[in-house]
């Protein structure tokens, strides 16, 4: 989704973390037109040292499946 998409999402009131997604939206501090265009699936990709979604990602201890070329997959925190 779009950071945009992402600042704009309703997280359910017991989400005790809910309040640093609209933290790490805003720590872009880029323009509308960036906020539409860039997706958090790219800023983590990118792995910017300043990617306000790695750290984001981070933070709530995210996990993600890498798949490699020859069709195996591995888990990566």
């Amino acid at each position: 989704c779009t950071i945009a998409e992402l600042e704009a999402f309703a997280a359910p009131p017991e989400w005790a973390a809910a309040p640093l997604i609209g933290e790490c939206c805003r720590a872009f501090l880029a323009s509308f037109k960036i906020w539409n265009e860039a997706t958090v699936g790219g800023n983590v990709c990118m792995s910017l040292p300043a990617s306000p979604m790695v750290s984001l990602a981070a933070s709530l201890d995210a996990r993600l499946s890498l798949r490699a070329i020859d069709g195996g997959d591995r888990d990566v925190a």
